[in-house]
C-alpha cells in the first residue's frame, strides 16, 4: 500500500474564491417522448401518473411499421418468451420534413437520419414557444442573447441496428 503521506492532500477553495452560479431561465421548450410527450404538462402527467409506456416489440404497430420483423429474429429467439418479454419505448409518430423551410433538399432529406429530422422539429417549437417566429431578415435573432441547447442520447438506434443486421448475416 503507498504511503498516504507522499501525496498531497486536495484542498477545496476558499469561499470567497467560488464562482457564484449564473442565473439560467429556461423560456421555450420542445421535446418528444414515447407515449405522446410533446410538452411539460403531458411529461408531469407521466410522472404524477407514473405511466409507462413500453410496449412489446413483436406486436406493436410502430415498431412493425418501421422495421422488417424478420430481421429481428435472431433478437426474437434468444428465448421461448422472447416475443413477449421484449419492451421498447417507441415515439408515436415518425417526422417529415418541410425540406424548404429548413433549407434542405430533398436529397438530403432522403438521406438524413430521422432522429435529426426530429431534432429539427423540437428545436422549432422551442423558438416558438419562447416567440420566435423565424423573421426572414434576421432582426429578432441576437445571438449574444440567444441559444438553443440540445440534450440528446446517443446514436444507440443505429448501433443495435447494425448489430442485429450482423447476427442475421
Amino acid at each position: 500500500m503507498p504511503d498516504s503521506s507522499s501525496s498531497p492532500t486536495p484542498t477545496l477553495p476558499a469561499v470567497d474564491d467560488v464562482i457564484p452560479f449564473e442565473p439560467i431561465a429556461i423560456v421555450g421548450v420542445g421535446m418528444r417522448a414515447p407515449g405522446g410527450i410533446d410538452s411539460f404538462a403531458s411529461l408531469w402527467d407521466t410522472i404524477v401518473n407514473q405511466k409507462s409506456h413500453h410496449a412489446c416489440l413483436a406486436t406493436d404497430p410502430r415498431f412493425l411499421r418501421r422495421f422488417n420483423p424478420e430481421d429481428f429474429e435472431a433478437m426474437f429467439s434468444v428465448t421461448p418468451d422472447a416475443r413477449t418479454t421484449i419492451h421498447g419505448n417507441l415515439l408515436d409518430e415518425t417526422p417529415g420534413l418541410d425540406e424548404e423551410y429548413f433549407g434542405i433538399s430533398k436529397r438530403e432529406s432522403a438521406g438524413m437520419d430521422v432522429q435529426l429530422k426530429l431534432l429539427l422539429h423540437v428545436a422549432h417549437e422551442a423558438l416558438e414557444d419562447v416567440g420566435f417566429t423565424g423573421i426572414a431578415d434576421g432582426s429578432a435573432f441576437d445571438p449574444a442573447t440567444f441559444g438553443v441547447f440540445v440534450g440528446v442520447a446517443t446514436d444507440d438506434f443505429s448501433k443495435a441496428r447494425a448489430r442485429y443486421c450482423r447476427v442475421l448475416e
